[in-house]
């Protein structure tokens, strides 16, 4: 097919549905000349909370700072938090710089999660934490079971909501889920600050931790105490105008997660009648917030390889999450010694997984053209 007859399809594409206004709100920061812990991270950090449904959000420069800042809070330096080998590198980087040693588990055939019973067989002692991944915008259909794992052992259950913006289980959103939520503004994210991050929780003592870290660990600030350093911290803050880009996205967030999830019906209607591929599986109860559309194929139909011809014959973006896991990754392999064959599920499950373009600036047609493609690919590599 000629070049010119492509429209290029974007994996995820941040949208800015009120450019002026956000313009104004950036000049009144710009004019204030107060560029951090100002009135607009305030005003943020309070709304995210009303869309949570917790008491309390802390905006920090990114999710993996969100993550370390409550694992060094609950004291995990060489204990042990458990996490699905199915996740972006920096949830185990987190649980690493906060002096903890990440135990890698397997994940569920059908949600690609961290499910009940390999949780249980990972739990140990010396457990402090476990990490539960809301994969793609979904919840681990065990939610329930995991829960009720963690309580009876007195494990705080911290939820990776990178992906699950405006996700919901039971009418319960994601990051109110577990003891505390850490959430990602990167740019493909549901919403985005071009980069940031938010951590939620209804425990006054976490609250308190985190907005003295995230400032070089001085001291508390309604108290006027913020020349006095109570602990080690870092720059971690969210700055005022990323502050500003996150009031905005979240206000259009109800209306985004509702385009995702009529494109994510339609796509469901469009892929039934293929052969040997499904989309993933959520929870009963689960409200997914589709920040990606994951399917999957067959034994016999490795789509995670169809990669790389969507993209050079038909200008369509697609991905995995995650090829290859954590436990393959070089530098796990070098600090730990990771192998082939630890955890054979999440190996063989996600060479048959990938990601399908959504976003909420996709139109109909872009998604029909992405199943036509898609489509077309996968007759190929049936042949091959």
């Amino acid at each position: 097919m000629p070049t010119e007859l492509l429209r290029m399809i974007q994996s995820a594409r941040p949208i800015f549905a009120d450019r002026a206004a956000v313009l104004r709100d950036l000049e009144q920061v710009l004019s204030s000349g107060k560029l951090m812990l100002g009135e607009y991270l305030q005003r943020f950090e309070e709304a995210f909370a009303r869309s949570i449904g917790c008491r309390y959000a802390i905006g920090v420069n990114s999710c993996t700072t969100a993550l370390e800042i409550t694992l060094r809070y609950l004291e995990v330096e060489g204990a042990e938090v458990v996490l699905p080998t199915n996740t972006f590198i920096a949830t185990m980087t987190a649980c690493l710089n906060a002096g903890a040693k990440p135990r890698l588990t397997d994940i569920h055939p059908d949600s690609l999660c961290l499910d009940a019973e390999n949780l249980s067989r990972a739990l140990t002692d010396r457990t402090k934490a476990v990490i539960l991944v809301h994969l793609g915008g979904g919840i681990s259909p065990d939610l329930a079971e995991i829960q009720a794992l963690c309580g009876r052992r007195g494990i705080a259950l911290i939820e990776d909501c990178a992906h699950a913006q405006g996700a919901s289980y039971s009418g319960a959103r994601a990051g109110a889920l577990g003891w505390a939520g850490c959430f990602s503004f990167y740019p493909t994210k549901i919403m985005t600050t071009g980069s940031g991050g938010m951590i939620t929780t209804n425990d006054e003592g976490l609250n308190r931790f985190a907005r003295s870290v995230r400032i070089h660990g001085r001291g508390n600030e309604a108290e006027g105490e913020t020349d006095q350093i109570e602990r080690l911290g870092n720059d971690w803050f969210l700055d005022e105008v990323r502050s500003v880009l996150g009031l905005h996205q979240l206000s259009h967030l109800e209306a985004n997660l509702r385009t995702r999830r009529t494109l994510a019906q339609r796509y469901r209607e469009l892929l039934a009648p293929a052969q040997g591929v499904k989309p993933v599986s959520f929870a009963d109860g689960c409200e997914p917030s589709y920040y990606k559309f994951m399917v999957l194929g067959e034994p016999s139909l490795p789509l995670s390889s169809l990669r790389q011809a969507l993209w050079e014959r038909h200008q369509i973006e697609a991905e995995t999450l995650y090829l290859p896991p954590c436990h393959l990754q070089p530098v796990y392999r070098r600090l730990f010694g990771g192998k082939e064959g630890t955890f054979p599920v999440a190996e063989s499950v996600l060479k048959r997984q990938i990601c399908l373009p959504l976003h909420a600036g996709m139109t109909s047609e872009d998604l029909q053209y992405v199943v036509s493609g898609f489509e077309t690919e996968l007759q190929q590599g049936r042949k091959r």
